[in-house]
């Protein structure tokens, strides 16, 4: 009888769990930015250079890599000339210089404001997802084959991991971190070396840190982690493994202040904290469209780009 009860008990708590969750929600001020070129590609990241400049990269795997451009604050974007012709998934911007890594180990250059590019193949052929600019002479580009290429002034340089490697950011020129299939490593002498911080329990997939030792982590599987010593110990804020959660997918986490942060996902997901994270809140329903990346430039404006060719702001 007591079994039974308890069997009872964990199923209503389940699907509670699974009500309440759903009633969390917010409003927010989310706008559609429609491409002139009516492209319907993936696009996977977004970076402006100044307030005017920006590009977003994409395409599709195997037979078309995409880069849109625009020069009015991202308020029209327009389809710039093939660069690749298999998928474009990460950007950054050192010295001006505009860089873009894609698969097969391809990273692209150029010094014109994106008018050129000129193509530099890695010796390992190994997808490239991320790429990150620490310093003025330094540049990493990672991938989920487990692959991380450091440029130093021009010379690339291959380390193999063990793991599959999804997301990277530097919170200084020598301090970074990269979130990877069930772990999360941290470099403090600008990626020559990389140690395995204690967290663990999903495939991590975005980071955001505020400085070098307070941030956050998650998991594809909707799991949240925050760090206040730079990784040495991490906070559950949520296990994504947990039954009693909502089925929430992870792509990626920003910040715009202390306070006020975004989690994107999997179907248009959308989740926003005002309390610096301790508690998240699910937007209203806006697309159903994956979103692969958020980023800001000015922090009052949060950019979405993801599936089908979308391309959302957030007007805070």
């Amino acid at each position: 009888m007591i079994q039974r009860f308890t069997k009872y008990f964990l199923v209503a708590l389940f699907f509670s769990a699974i009500i309440i969750s759903c009633r969390k929600k917010v409003a927010l001020n989310i706008t559609q930015i429609v491409v002139d070129t009516l492209s319907r590609q993936n696009f996977q990241d977004i970076i402006f250079i100044n307030k005017d400049t920006a590009f977003v990269v994409g395409g599709v795997r195997y037979s078309n890599g995409q880069m849109l451009s625009s020069f009015d604050g991202g308020n029209t974007w327009h389809l710039k000339d093939s660069i690749s012709k298999w998928v474009l998934s990460g950007i950054a911007v050192q010295n001006k210089n505009i860089f873009t890594t894609g698969i097969t180990g391809n990273i692209f250059q150029s010094t014109d404001l994106g008018n050129r590019f000129t193509n530099y193949q890695t010796a390992e052929w190994s997808d490239l997802d991320r790429i990150a600019a620490p310093s003025d002479s330094v540049l990493i580009a990672i991938g989920s084959s487990g692959i991380l290429q450091r440029n130093v002034n021009g010379i690339w340089h291959a380390e193999n991991f063990k793991r599959q490697l999804h997301a990277i950011t530097f919170t200084s020129a020598n301090i970074g971190y990269i979130a990877a299939f069930g772990a999360i490593y941290k470099t403090i002498n600008a990626g020559r070396s990389w140690e395995i911080l204690n967290a663990k329990g999903d495939n991590f997939c975005g980071l955001f840190f505020f400085d070098d030792v307070n941030g956050f982590a998650i998991g594809r599987e909707g799991t949240i982690l925050e760090t206040v010593n730079g990784g040495d110990t991490w906070r559950t804020h949520r296990n994504g493994n947990n039954i009693l959660n909502a089925t929430w997918q992870f792509t990626d986490i920003l910040f715009t202040d202390v306070s006020t942060g975004y989690i994107c996902g999997v179907n248009g997901l959308l989740l926003k904290t005002t309390d610096g994270g301790n508690s998240w809140k699910k937007s209203d329903y806006f697309s159903d469209l994956t979103v692969r990346r958020l980023y800001t430039f000015d922090k009052k404006t949060v950019w979405m780009v993801g599936d089908g060719g979308s391309i959302f702001k957030i007007e805070q």
